[in-house]
Order: structure tokens, then sequence, then C-alpha cells
């Protein structure tokens, strides 16, 4: 099964007309799928509309409704195998198609409060959801006594196996299937009990111990009834390895069971079982990853199995990020059901796990999948994030099974120019052993922090002769231009754009506004020519001055504080790149950029705003 193309209409943040998710790799089943977008772009409306799949219909609660407007008609379409499904209030195409299902986050906001008197207080915590696993199985207990078939079967009872333990017996209970059942009704008809009875009547003849029978029975006795092809299901199934007599007196004794135990308390007392070993399955995965002191563990009341958590506040995030996780991946799985397809979707696990939970994640997941292929069920596993794997940690995931598709262009693309100039930087810095500190300090100074005077050393830079590095952009205002330029591509949202340009800019954009709002000439010359350690250094001395610095410079110091100080791995030909500088795709980053340099929509930020 391979999805294509997704189309959401009037749900969370898709309005009119309905939202187009063309997919730059189509979504395939078999594969873990990332789904790839950056924070704010949609990602809760993607899941709130799965989430709203309903068996007849699309139904979709009031808040998560486009603005919350319930006069609002909403609508999923997927293409699927290049045919479209649609579902809405009315219909739901896909029902016979898949079934989907979203894993994500369990934490809510609980407050309490107590009321002392005239006074109350409140204290708040953050609750983890219960997750309730599956409905107990309905326990019937089964007939057996052995006493009662030895007195049916006569004369030489003793003969006869007592198969209380057997029909204890999960393994040998299971082994009941539809042609069993079948094969046992057919076998209780008259012309087979005829011949039944002429086995009896033969063993009812014998005199002796039971050792003392079992040598005198003549095994041709059983020739006829070995040759019914419903007497031979049961003995391969039940008596492998068993003599004749035994082999007869056991499918005598399974055929009276089933008589007397309905087919559907039989498949009552399967079901339970199963639920048994389930749930002792649960637990002992539960322990597993359980690292909390809670001793956490699978709970039966209101006729459901249910797992409760701590709260939030008595674990750590991760304890709980791989608690919740693992418990709803048991959850999933055990609902599963031989032959159909499912559509599972998890919301950003990986985003906020640490390496070692990571690993465990991906565990499951494999894990799950490899038990889809051998039950004959088809799973399109789908990982919701906005982590790339080319820039941020390795998948531990084969290769052959990790599908990557982004649900956004991705307009970050960083130039090879940019990273080159940082990265020369950084190799002729005061610890490296090409250290040219002059050249290093001029650069600093000039191009990677803001200065009233423009670069003037191109000359110093061109002995070097490194393939794609800039020399003119150590000469003039060509760095300032090219940093202006990639600044307004990004906040036009309508083109690709170098990141590491947009940073570069943004720390110098930073720097010359704050530079602007001191007072006197000895202030701004201590921030321009000695406090040049770090735009963080030239901030802190700015707040000395009584300047009031917006909390969001701090912020956007996080990104280019790391990559205007990437460098280039020799040994593996490449750039060691810094997954910072993908957080530009954040809306809310992007917001505090605009403001930065006063950007409105439909202008240009001009060079005057960097340099």
């Amino acid at each position: 099964m391979e999805i294509t193309e997704i189309s959401i209409k009037n749900i969370k943040g898709f309005g009119e007309p309905i939202q187009n998710i063309k997919l730059d790799n189509s979504i395939k089943s078999g594969k873990v799928n990332l789904l790839l977008a950056p924070n704010g772009w949609g990602k809760s409306s993607l899941t709130a509309a799965f989430e709203s799949l309903k068996r007849e219909k699309l139904d979709v609660p009031k808040e998560n409704k486009y603005k919350q407007d319930e006069t609002l008609d909403s609508e999923l379409v997927l293409t699927i195998d290049n045919n479209k499904y649609t579902a809405n209030k009315i219909k739901n195409d896909l029902k016979d198609i898949l079934i989907a299902h979203v894993i994500h986050c369990d934490t809510y906001p609980v407050a309490i409060t107590k009321n002392m008197g005239k006074f109350s207080t409140t204290k708040g915590y953050i609750g983890v959801k219960s997750i309730e696993i599956t409905k107990i199985p309905t326990y019937k207990k089964l007939e057996y006594k052995v006493s009662a078939e030895k007195n049916s079967f006569g004369q030489n009872n003793k003969l006869l196996k007592n198969l209380e333990s057997n029909f204890s017996n999960f393994t040998f209970m299971n082994l009941f299937s539809d042609e069993i059942f079948e094969s046992c009704k057919k076998l209780s008809g008259k012309k087979v009990q005829a011949i039944f009875s002429q086995i009896i009547d033969y063993i009812h003849l014998k005199k002796g111990t039971e050792e003392q029978i079992r040598n005198t029975i003549d095994n041709d006795i059983f020739s006829e009834i070995n040759r019914n092809e419903n007497y031979v299901v049961l003995k391969n199934v039940f008596c492998s390895g068993l003599s004749e007599l035994d082999a007869f007196t056991n499918i005598y004794q399974i055929i009276s069971f089933v008589s007397k135990n309905p087919k559907r308390n039989i498949t009552s007392f399967q079901k339970y079982y199963e639920y048994q070993i389930f749930k002792e399955k649960l637990n002992a995965n539960i322990k597993s990853v359980d690292t909390t002191w809670k001793n956490i563990e699978c709970t039966e009341h209101d006729g459901s199995l249910w797992v409760e958590f701590p709260n939030a506040d008595l674990i750590s995030n991760g304890q709980r990020d791989i608690l919740t996780f693992t418990v709803h991946l048991l959850e999933y799985k055990a609902k599963l059901q031989f032959g159909k397809k499912y559509l599972l979707i998890i919301d950003e696990v990986f985003d906020y796990l640490d390496d070692a939970n990571v690993l465990a994640v991906q565990y499951y997941l494999t894990n799950l999948l490899n038990y889809a292929f051998e039950k004959n069920i088809e799973i399109t596993l789908c990982l919701l994030t906005h982590l790339d794997p080319k820039y941020f940690r390795a998948y531990a995931f084969n290769q052959k099974i990790l599908n990557v598709c982004y649900l956004k262009d991705v307009q970050a693309k960083s130039s090879e120019f940019m990273k080159t100039f940082i990265a020369f930087r950084q190799s002729i810095g005061p610890k490296k052993k090409d250290a040219n500190i002059d050249l290093y300090n001029k650069l600093s100074k000039y191009c990677f922090h803001y200065h009233l005077d423009l670069p003037n050393f191109k000359a110093d830079i061109i002995p070097y002769h490194r393939s794609n590095l800039k020399e003119n952009w150590c000469e003039g205002d060509s760095l300032f231009i090219y940093l202006t330029g990639e600044l307004n591509k990004y906040l036009a949202d309508s083109h690709e754009y170098d990141p590491y340009a947009v940073s570069l800019a943004i720390r110098i954009g930073t720097e010359k506004k704050v530079y602007e709002q001191l007072s006197n000439d000895e202030d701004k010359n201590l921030f321009m020519n000695v406090h040049c350690k770090g735009t963080k250094d030239k901030i802190e001395f700015a707040e000395e001055k009584n300047l009031i610095i917006p909390d969001a410079y701090y912020i956007l110091c996080l990104i280019h504080g790391e990559s205007d100080h990437i460098e280039y791995d020799e040994n593996h030909k490449k750039f060691n790149e810094k997954p910072v500088i993908y957080k530009l795709n954040n809306p809310v980053v992007k917001h505090m950029v605009a403001k930065l340099f006063d950007f409105e929509e439909g202008t240009e930020v001009p060079l005057s705003k960097i340099h």
C-alpha cells in the first residue's frame, strides 16, 4: 500500500480551501516512514484528522474543528495506490481499506484545590492518562470429570487416562480449531459411533490388570476407525506418539468433552487464557523498561485491563515517555487482526527521548513490523517528527525499512560557499595547527560580528587557495549583500535559503541593533572592539549599561552561537553540520527574526539592517 497525497479541510489549523499535502516520497506499508515537518507546520492537525476517523464517518469534535467552528464541514482525503478515498461527516470510503490509529503524549495538567476555612490552596501537577489495554474476556469453566468418563466407558475403564491437566492447559486447548470442532461433530454420528462401540465392546471382554489388558489388545481392532479422516485429524493433532489404544481412549474423551462444552465456551476459555498470557508478557515488558521506583503493573477493574502511571512529577520525562509509548504499542499490537490493513501514526515520540530510549523504541517498532509480516497483517507505520535524520541522530533502523517523507518542502539548503567560509575561520583559530591569529581576529571582527568598518583583507585570503572559499567576501560589502539576500528569501517564505547565511545575518543584525541603542561613544567602542568574544557577551555588556534586551535575542543566540562555528572533517571529507540551524524552520523562531529586522510582509530587509 502506498499513500501519495493527504488532503485535509477544516480540522484544527487546516481551513478552506482543502489543504493538499503532496509528499515528496510516498508513504509505504511495511516500512518505518519518517514524516518530517517543522514545529508549527500542522502535525497536530494531521493527527487530529486521523483520530477523528470512525468506522462509518469522519467525526471531528468541536475542539478540533478549524477555529472551533462546529458549522464547518471537515474532510480527509487519502490517495492510496492511485485511488482517492474520502471521509467526511456522512461517509468513510476508507473503512474497508485501512484502520487508522494514533499514538501520542498522554500527559495532562491537573489541579487540586483544598478549602481551608475562608482560604483555599491549589496545587498543580502533571498527570499521565491511564491506558485501557483491553476488555477482560469472560471466563467459562469447562466441564470434565474423569470419573464421569470412566462410568460412561464401563468395563476396563482403568485404561482411560485422566485428561484434566490437558483440558486446563492453554497450549492443549488452543489446538481446538474449527476443523477440530467439525471433526468431533462428525465423529458423534451414528455410523462412526457404531465403530467406537465395537472397539469398546472388544475392550470390555479383556480381563486382568491394566498392563495385562494392554498387552492383549490387537491393534487390528483400530484398522477401520483409522480409515476415518476425522478420526485421523484428531489423532494427528492430539495423539502424536501415543499407542493406538491410548489414542483411541483419548479421542473418545475429547469427543465427549466437546459434546458437553459448547464451542463458544471453549473459545471463551481460549480467549481468557490468551489474555492471561498477554497480561504476563505485558507486565514483563513493562518491567524491562520500568526504571522507576513505582513498580508499575497492569491492574484489572471495571471489566478491563489497565496500566496506570504515577504522576509525571514522580518520574522523569524519559521514564514516562518510554513507559507510555511501550504500553501503547503493546496495546495496539494486541488488537491487530489477521489479514487486515492498518495505518499507525506515532506523534513525535522520538523527538524528546534520549538515545538509550530511542534504541528501545526502535526495537519495539521493528518487532511490531516483524510480527505483522508473520501474521499477514499489513501495517503502514508513520513517525511524525521535526528532526531530519540527515542532520540529527542516526536512526538505528535498518536502512531497507526506513523511508523519509517531507510533509513540507525543506527550504533550508546550506551552500558549500557559506559552510566553507565558516569552517575556514575555524581552521585557522588559536588552537589549530595552521593557526593564523591575526587573520582569525580580522574575520571575527569584520565578518562574524557587527563593525562599522567593512572588511578589507582579501589579499590575506588569496594565498590559501581553498576550494569554494569566497575571497571577495573579505572585501567591501559582498558578504553582507549575500547575507541580506538569503535573509529576505527566508522571511519571504517562498524560496530556498542558506540557513548558515541567515544565522550569520541574525548574529550581525542583533549586534547592530543593540549597538545602536547604546547611549555614548565610549560604550559603543567597548561593545564593538573590546567585548568581542561572542554575541552573548556583547548583549550582557549592554544589559550592564541598563539596556532592556528582549529574551528573543538570547534564544536566537542558541542558533547562531553554534552554527557560526562549524568545522570541516578531513577524515570523513564532510562538514560537521550543526542541527540547531534547522530550527529556523520553526514559525516562532521566524517571527522572532522578523521582529528583529522590523520585517513586514511584502517588503525586504535593507542592507542597512546588517551593515
